[in-house]
């Protein structure tokens, strides 16, 4: 059996696609889906509506289909959500949904169907199979055109001297260097990140570093620890250049998208930190007193006859 929603055209593979509806809170939109099947066999169709739910840090579809779930609760239609189907009695089944008013961003759920023969015949009836399915579907608080594609980064306190305080440098007893970074989602849509630099020194030291995020949801915000590896063993200022690019990370078919809110962006920065040791340090002060002594104006010792 397969099934595509009503404005669905074309020849591509609709079970490839993630779903997502635009719908206004406080206004009901109406969905229509079709149901099709090759069995000559009648088969009984039962489907509902269920949420996301993580497990092992993905979000999959809970199977189940009753309307005592949160994603339910949307979709308002009243009666059974069954049918009966051949293939030459395709279905056609219409659903509303409402979303209360305040509501923003994007709500996750599932569509979700069992797929099962009538009645079981036959001497082998009691192990007939019941197919178990479910479709991502997401509903979207507004327009294509309310999409907001937003990434920045916040300040980041901690670690050790830093000109910018969006990066924050540690560096444990081994010379090894973590950089981090905090990002937060401003935007309503899935965020695909990616940070890389480079850390340097007056003395030839140079060392790129990169890491990534797959998927920051709205609204979300996380610490992004990039491992730089060992650095020399004196310590000293070092500079570091980073790039921070994101793109929005779409969980619907896009083509009818405009192509500008696709694109990366970028967050460009720069900064100067101080990886101190004591040592480097007491070094420094007695250079200095040094220095100053040897240019330190002295005392002219005036003797009177």
């Amino acid at each position: 059996m397969s099934f595509r929603f009503c404005e669905d055209t074309g020849n591509k593979t609709f079970m490839a696609w993630k779903k997502t509806i635009f719908v206004t809170p406080g206004k009901e939109t109406e969905i229509c889906i079709n149901f099709t099947t090759t069995s000559n066999t009648p088969r009984k169709v039962v489907y509902g509506f269920t949420k996301w739910v993580l497990s092992a840090g993905m979000q999959v579809c809970d199977s189940d289909k009753w309307p005592n779930n949160e994603f339910s609760k949307y979709f308002t239609t009243s009666g059974e959500r069954e049918f009966i189907i051949t293939n030459n009695q395709p279905q056609t089944i219409r659903e509303k949904i409402m979303l209360p008013i305040g509501m923003s961003g994007v709500q996750y759920g599932c569509l979700a169907y069992s797929l099962g023969v009538l009645e079981g015949t036959g001497l082998w009836w009691m192990f007939n199979l019941v197919v178990n399915k479910v479709f991502p579907i997401s509903l979207f608080v507004g327009s294509s055109a309310d999409i907001n594609n937003n990434l920045i980064l916040l300040k980041n306190s901690g670690g050790s001297y830093t000109t910018n305080t969006l990066v924050k440098a540690n560096i444990d007893n081994a010379n090894n260097l973590k950089l981090s970074f905090l990002v937060k989602n401003n935007g309503n849509i899935g965020q695909q990140i990616q940070i890389t630099g480079k850390v340097n020194n007056v003395l030839w030291f140079e060392k790129d570093f990169s890491i990534q995020v797959n998927n920051l949801a709205p609204g979300a915000q996380q610490e992004v620890v990039a491992d730089v590896g060992l650095v020399p063993s004196y310590k000293w200022f070092f500079g570091i250049n980073f790039n921070v690019y994101h793109e929005p990370k779409f969980e619907f078919d896009i083509s009818t998208l405009g192509e500008t809110i696709k694109k990366w962006a970028t967050i460009v920065g720069s900064a100067q930190i101080y990886i101190f040791s004591w040592i480097t340090l007491a070094i420094i002060i007695v250079i200095l007193a040094i220095i100053i002594k040897l240019f330190w104006p002295r005392k002219k010792i005036i003797v009177r006859a």
